[in-house]
């Protein structure tokens, strides 16, 4: 039987609830990247020492100069997250330490996570003493429900309120670890931290921050597969597996005139879209995705929508999430890569 000929149009994959999802987290991602664009531009001066009125045995942190471009994938995704968890109370966080200090924001988080009620008069105050004591009790109870004894903990009040974005992430952590949050988290974050200290004289000195490490988020519960056993025991036989795929995508991509040395550099999701519209036969427009990624967030939404084309049409486990692939994680994008491998390795 005779392939019947199709128009572009008809090999179109019915899109609508992807993009409509897109469109509203579009939204979202714009503020997000109005916050982060505002963080740059205070964070891009450089500590002065001087510039702190301390009194004896006060300290103050801040990031060195360019250490804050190491956060950014972190933040972005916690921001998103926030805003999605929050979303039902019309709220939107733009920048984490414009937004926290307060602690409005963090009581309303930890209530929707925990399900419990903060007591007592939790109401907007204006005064610095009022929203200090606030604060303190709001604070007070996310350690209570987290059981973390507050002399432990690496978020102080006068931290958070001084908006210290390093106290800020280690709460934010802390709670995305505790509460199990099903987002991927980057792994093994490490700054370069000023902290000045007033002891008769200011001192500084410079110390590296931990903020996430190895599996920073419990998020992450994939069942092993083939793929650790390679990486951890078969290094040969990965090797082959890897120029199978490569030769997969080789094979569909060449149809568009696209040369693909390494499986080494997909973490945009662009070849991946690509790929994923040739081996299901249909047109995939240039407003679904972006082209040219020059940043993490561009390349997670890419990510996120390749993972939406993924479940239209063949709607299996693929042990990873959109993140690993943005984060660069080979073995995530092996696994992604088999996955069409499986399914399509018949396809012309």
């Amino acid at each position: 039987m005779s392939k019947k000929s199709s128009s572009v149009f008809d090999k179109f994959i019915p899109l609508g609830t992807i993009q409509r999802r897109n469109l509203q987290k579009k939204q979202i991602k714009e503020l997000t990247v109005e916050g982060i664009n505002a963080i740059q531009a205070i964070q891009s001066l450089k500590p002065d020492p001087e510039a702190y009125e301390l009194k004896e045995n006060d300290k103050r942190t801040a990031l060195e100069i360019n250490e804050k471009k190491k956060l950014e994938p972190l933040i972005e995704i916690l921001i998103e997250w926030i805003n999605y968890e929050l979303s039902d109370k019309r709220v939107i966080v733009k920048d984490l330490e414009q937004d926290l200090y307060d602690g409005q924001i963090l009581q309303m988080l930890i209530e929707k996570l925990s399900g419990l009620k903060l007591t007592g008069d939790s109401r907007l105050n204006l005064g610095e003493l009022s929203q200090k004591q606030n604060l303190k009790q709001i604070l007070n109870f996310i350690n209570q429900t987290m059981e973390i004894n507050p002399i432990m903990s690496k978020w102080k009040v006068e931290d958070i309120y001084d908006k210290d974005l390093i106290a800020i992430l280690h709460l934010l952590v802390a709670i995305v670890k505790f509460f199990d949050v099903k987002i991927s988290l980057p792994e093994n974050i490490t700054v370069k931290v000023i902290i000045i200290q007033k002891k008769k004289t200011l001192e500084k000195v410079t110390v590296i921050e931990k903020i996430t490490g190895i599996n920073a988020s419990k998020d992450i519960k994939k069942d092993r597969d083939a793929f650790d056993t390679l990486f951890e025991h078969a290094p040969d036989k990965l090797e082959l597996v890897k120029n199978s795929l490569l030769t997969f995508m080789r094979k569909h991509l060449g149809k568009l005139r696209i040369e693909i040395e390494s499986l080494e550099n997909l973490d945009d999701g662009v070849l991946l879209i690509l790929l994923m519209g040739l081996l299901e036969d249909f047109y995939i427009p240039d407003f679904a995705y972006v082209s040219k990624p020059s940043n993490y967030d561009e390349k997670l939404t890419n990510c996120k929508f390749l993972f939406d084309l993924i479940d239209e049409v063949c709607r299996q486990e693929k042990n990873c999430h959109p993140e690993d692939i943005a984060n660069g994680d080979l073995k995530s994008i092996l696994r992604i890569l088999y996955l069409l491998f499986s399914n399509y390795k018949d396809r012309d």
